[in-house]
């Protein structure tokens, strides 16, 4: 071997690779044995520290688990429906679903505050007794049907505390400090003060017992609430079809009040889902009624033209044979106008070559001609006839706008007075377990 800087390591490592076949000596086994007793009598040493300090870590764990407060959680599922989807799916909606239905946007109107004070306010999530939010439990001390604080934003402290004391007819009122603001006043009975409006529906505390009313500003609570909220869109990877179910989750302190959370979230979203529907109904009413007047005054402009030239100009024979050549261009202009729709379906699935593509494009052009000829034949009409039937086209044209206007106004009327939002609660809120 070679000396110098890096070769006494290389020596050691041969040395011990040439050494690992030996037989192992009764000195070294006596060491190993040895290290073995002296690790024993260290933890016998210090067998009571060891023993202390897993009691110890016991019993810490134990009142952890005890005392800390318990997180629930609670789900519920909710689809979205697109009320405008026709019945006959095209073949694009089919493969792709439904383009209209936009989930993220659900999402956060699920989670608007407008929705969010809404549920604080029907749940009285802003008031406390004895510092115990109100709807926490299944019974409780205090039903409250209406309680209302003006709190000015701009005032640091958006809480106020009374003292509330059950009386045999009803119930006192005091502020923090003892004063007394209502005397004995009646239950189910509400009252209206300069700033505060209250009514307790039901006390159940103890005959002149004093408890703690304490009120929150209802927007104090939004973040809070909606932080506990998550809302997801339920994909299926497998396709390319859009979300329109969402899955909603909550979590705090009570499973009844989680529960009770999540359903009053969904019926707030379910009616705003009815209110906007119901409002976007009566605009296009608004519209649709402003459009009929229009057509309407047209129509019978048409309606008094077509009669007084039919009276001076036209026979019932001459009448006859243009409103007939007018009824068979109609008719193979909307055979056309079918044609064309499946010619740019059938493009999209198949070759220019394929039997039935040609087959289809053969009627389009058997079609086409049919309408060239009725257009030469009225081209060829006497001037009184051509006119006449401009004119009865005119009618018939109003006509048509103002029937699908009357009928547009039936099922959007219908709309407006429906309940039925774009909102389908699939499962109703239940427990999840502790988190």
């Amino acid at each position: 071997f070679k000396s110098g800087p890096g070769h006494h390591s290389r020596l050691l490592i041969w040395i011990e690779m040439n050494n690992l076949d030996r037989p192992i000596s009764l000195e070294e086994k006596i060491d190993d044995a040895i290290d073995f007793l002296v690790i024993w009598d260290s933890i016998k040493k210090y067998i009571f520290h060891i023993i202390s300090i897993s009691i110890a870590g016991s019993i810490l764990w134990f009142f952890y688990v005890s005392y800390t407060e318990k997180i629930y959680e609670s789900r519920s599922l909710v689809q979205i429906i697109d009320r405008d989807l026709s019945s006959n799916a095209s073949y694009e909606s089919a493969m792709f679903g439904n383009r209209g239905i936009n989930a993220d946007e659900q999402v956060e109107l699920y989670l608007s505050r407008s929705n969010i004070l809404s549920v604080i306010n029907q749940l009285n999530l802003n008031i406390f007794l004895n510092d115990l939010q109100l709807n926490s439990n299944k019974v409780e001390e205090i039903s409250v049907n209406k309680m209302y604080i003006d709190i000015p934003t701009e005032d640091l402290n958006q809480r106020r505390d009374y003292l509330i004391v059950k009386t045999n007819n009803g119930f006192n009122l005091l502020d923090s400090q003892g004063g007394m603001l209502l005397n004995n006043f009646p239950l189910n009975t509400e009252y209206r003060g300069d700033n505060l409006i209250i009514n307790i529906k039901e006390l159940r505390t103890e005959i002149g017992a004093i408890n703690t009313l304490t009120y929150y500003n209802s927007s104090y609570f939004v973040g809070s609430v909606r932080r506990s909220f998550t809302v997801t869109k339920v994909f299926d990877a497998r396709t390319f079809i859009p979300p329109s179910i969402l899955r909603i989750t909550y979590r705090g302190f009570s499973e009844y009040q989680n529960n009770k959370i999540i359903n009053t979230a969904n019926q707030v979203f379910f009616a705003s889902s009815v209110l906007f529907n119901s409002k976007e109904a009566k605009q296009s009413i608004d519209f649709i009624n402003a459009r009929l007047v229009e057509i309407k005054s047209t129509l019978s402009e048409n309606e008094e033209e077509l009669k007084n030239f039919k009276e001076s100009n036209i026979t019932n024979n001459v009448q006859f044979e243009a409103e007939s050549l007018y009824a068979d261009l109609i008719g193979l202009e909307n055979k056309l106008k079918e044609i064309e729709v499946q010619e740019a379906e059938m493009r999209s699935l198949y070759k220019e070559s394929n039997p039935i593509l040609v087959s289809l494009l053969s009627q389009k052009d058997v079609v086409q001609g049919q309408v060239e000829e009725i257009n030469r034949t009225i081209s060829s009409l006497p001037q009184t006839q051509q006119t006449y039937l401009n004119l009865f086209r005119e009618f018939t044209l109003s006509q048509e706008i103002y029937e699908t206007l009357m009928s547009a106004k039936l099922e959007y009327s219908i709309r407006e007075a429906s309940t039925a939002g774009n909102i389908r609660i699939v499962d109703d809120a239940y427990s999840a377990g502790k988190v």
